[in-house]
């Protein structure tokens, strides 16, 4: 008995140093300066494209249905520069300029209706002097694009049927300038290049 008791006191003993010395163990500095800072993410404002697009080309024969509006890179409707009158109010619904109806459906719903109507104009007679659209990076929401590649796109009808321009141009820091390429491919005889040296440009801010 006096030896089981002699062993438990010296076991209590040892823990009870133990958590003494465990006690006088200095702690641990507290690291200075505090947490790390979090890194803040780039705001919307940040990403927004700055400056604008031209676009300009000479109107070759008369009377041609014309509808000039940006996609983005992925192909999705962005904003409409200009539709002729008579294609605005009545063409749509023969299906004129397919590729522009198709693309500006939802701009031209009755919330969006007024965003086409404002760019809604005569149709463009011919002649030598270039006429030119310029783009501010707005969508037809009214919201500034991000950074990109962005595509103009001239769809006409006249009497050897559409044609479309396509004009691809990078909206970034650099100013650009490319020519639009029609598609399909015009007739030997010119009969259906109903406009002539469009151009596309960007001009950053």
């Amino acid at each position: 008995m006096k030896c089981w008791l002699a062993v438990g006191m010296t076991v209590f003993v040892l823990a009870w140093g133990g958590c003494r010395r465990g006690e006088e163990l200095p702690l641990e500095p507290a690291p200075q300066g505090g947490a790390p800072e979090a890194r803040s993410e780039p705001t919307s404002s940040a990403m927004e494209a700055s400056g604008q697009v031209t676009v300009s080309f000479v109107v070759a024969q008369f009377p041609v249905q014309m509808a000039l509006w940006v996609e983005d890179a992925q192909g999705r409707y962005v904003r409409t520069l200009y539709v002729s009158r008579w294609e605005a109010a009545a063409g749509h619904a023969r299906n004129i300029l397919p590729q522009w109806v198709d693309a500006s459906k939802e701009a031209r719903s009755a919330d969006g209706a007024a965003n086409v109507d404002a760019v809604t104009s005569a149709t463009l007679k011919a002649g030598e002097t270039p006429v030119l659209f310029t783009w501010d990076l707005k969508d037809w929401k009214g919201e500034t694009v991000v950074p990109g590649e962005y595509l103009a796109r001239l769809q006409c009808d006249g009497k050897r049927g559409v044609i479309t321009w396509t004009g691809r141009v990078a909206v970034a820091a650099e100013k650009a300038e490319v020519l639009a390429v029609p598609e399909p491919a015009l007739a030997a005889d010119g009969s259906n290049a109903y406009v002539r040296d469009m151009k596309v440009g960007f001009v950053p801010r």
